[in-house]
């Protein structure tokens, strides 16, 4: 069976590691994404759907004031 060169690149592993997990969210801090970070961001939203991994919540907050809300809505949740 010849595969095509998509294909065995669609086959190699892919690591990705969050900033910050905690119980029930995840922080991924980007500033600047690089170019393949928008399709390893989904495969990761994927992942964590398909394999029910939840409940979590996704933050990706893109600056300092992104930042301190995601802080206050994590410290928020926790005191429900």
């Amino acid at each position: 069976h010849v595969r095509s060169r998509r294909q065995r690149q669609m086959c190699i592993r892919d690591r990705y590691t969050p900033d910050f997990v905690g119980k029930g969210f995840i922080i991924e801090t980007k500033g600047r994404a690089n170019e393949s970070f928008p399709l390893r961001w989904k495969l990761f939203k994927k992942l964590i759907t398909e394999r029910r991994l939840g409940p979590l919540t996704l933050y990706k907050p893109q600056n300092h004031k992104e930042c301190d809300e995601t802080v206050r809505l994590i410290l928020a949740k926790q005191k429900e």
